[in-house]
């Protein structure tokens, strides 16, 4: 049997509740300064225009990889923590502004002839994510979502520009519209004219976390010291800008599932509408088996004792009615695992409802 070791989490803990409320400045009121104002509209102007068929700009999905993940929120709303790459070509300065618009692929958007008036440039749309003045005789098309961003220009190990954001969205499929260009970073002497806007695009399923039926969020296989115990919940600038951010508990991603034996991996998901004998507690077992990747096929290395939630195992507080949530959180010493690419197998089992739901996940392990 695997070693593994529990973090404790914040017992009170409903996950993406805070991450959620500060997802938009709109809603917290902050003011826009002029020159982001300005650096944003065209942004917004450029997404709207396309939608409505008049658009000069392009969308691309190249040189672009978005990855999401999925978080149970509140209000029927599902949390989407997303890191987007980008190729370091498109952008020319040190610091860079988003628009991010979000639309149902089923709701049909007005297309407007070239010779009726545009979306005004206002720059009294001076509030992150408020409609900028428009034409009357045109409304601005529906979102399920849009936002703002600034933030500055990070490469990752491979060269591309990275950065964290996030947006919140019933379970469904939509398409996402993100505005990029340079930013002055409130230079206003800095010409941004020769800057040019990429206008990406993609298609994202939101699934539904909220159709009452046992799932898990999307699982977090990353580096044991990839995540950080924060002394006390940080402030909504702070979420925004870190948005794999849940209670006190800080966890940077591993997209490229490779690790030493010298590491421990660390598996973190929550688990989702559970049932419960007395409406209160649940009782889900969660069991991890390794299995070796060979060209033949695999075969079974190893695994871990089940680790039980339930009315003996839980705070004494848990309350599945309050929104306490089940957070399933180990951490694998790698130092037995000879390198070799292996398949996690993941089965979360609800005891009560006799339901099962299997998860699968690749990774590699090398002799460092």
């Amino acid at each position: 049997m695997v070693h593994i070791v529990r973090r404790l989490w914040v017992s009170s803990f409903v996950v993406a509740v805070v991450l959620l409320s500060a997802s938009s400045v709109a809603a917290q009121g902050v003011e826009l300064q002029d020159w982001q104002n300005d650096e944003l509209v065209p942004l917004a102007d450029t997404i709207a225009n396309y939608l409505r068929g008049r658009g000069e700009v392009t969308p691309t999905s190249e040189g672009v990889a978005l990855r999401p993940m999925y978080f149970k929120g509140v209000s029927g709303q599902v949390y989407v923590p997303f890191t987007l790459s980008l190729d370091a070509s498109l952008i020319a300065e040190s610091a860079m502004v988003m628009y991010l618009f979000i639309v149902d692929p089923g709701v049909e958007i007005e297309q407007v002839q070239e010779e009726q008036l545009a979306l005004s440039s206002a720059p009294s749309a001076a509030v992150l994510g408020a409609q900028p003045e428009i034409d009357p005789t045109e409304e601005p098309p529906p979102s399920v979502f849009e936002n703002g961003f600034f933030s500055e220009v990070t490469l990752n190990d491979t060269g591309q520009i990275e950065f964290s954001r996030a947006f919140q969205a019933p379970g469904g499929v939509y398409d996402l519209y993100l505005a990029v260009r340079g930013s002055s970073g409130g230079d206003t002497d800095y010409d941004l004219s020769a800057s040019p806007i990429t206008l990406l695009t993609t298609r994202v399923t939101v699934p539904d976390q909220w159709d009452g039926q046992l799932t898990s969020s999307t699982m977090f296989i990353t580096a044991d010291d990839a995540i950080q115990t924060l002394n006390s919940v940080p402030d909504a600038e702070d979420l925004r800008r870190n948005p794999f951010t849940f209670g006190n508990t800080r966890i940077a991603p591993r997209f490229d599932p490779t690790f030493g034996t010298n590491e421990r991996m660390a598996v973190i998901f929550f688990v989702y509408n559970p049932g419960s004998e007395d409406g209160r507690t649940p009782n889900v077992s969660v069991g991890l088996s390794f299995y070796t990747k060979n060209a033949e096929g695999e075969e079974f290395f190893n695994n871990i004792n089940p680790l039980e939630f339930n009315a003996e195992t839980l705070d004494d507080g848990f309350d599945l009615t309050l929104g306490n949530q089940i957070v399933v959180d180990t951490s694998v010493p790698l130092r037995s695992f000879p390198p070799a690419t292996y398949r996690l197998e993941i089965k979360v089992t609800d005891n009560v409802s006799s339901i099962e739901q299997v998860y699968n996940s690749d990774f590699t392990v090398e002799s460092r």
